[in-house]
């Protein structure tokens, strides 16, 4: 199922454990998030994210850009 898939996917995705932005298209300002992503949401398959408050956050689309190598 697709609670598999997202654990394969977490496992080997390079985005997991960096600091990204993104830029999300719902908005028309182009509003942004940025924190470190955690995680692939099990159900959904969306990137989940910590932001720089501590709140999680899944993203399901938009314009992502790592900011770093990999989170402290």
């Amino acid at each position: 199922g697709l609670s598999v898939a997202a654990t394969r996917f977490s496992l080997l995705c390079d985005t997991v454990g960096r600091r990204v932005r993104i830029r999300l298209q719902t908005s028309a300002g182009g509003e942004g998030l940025e924190g470190v992503a955690i995680a692939i949401d099990e159900r959904s398959g969306a990137l989940r994210l910590r932001l720089d408050n501590g709140i999680e956050q899944d993203v399901l689309s938009g314009d992502l850009e790592q900011l770093s190598a990999m989170a402290p």
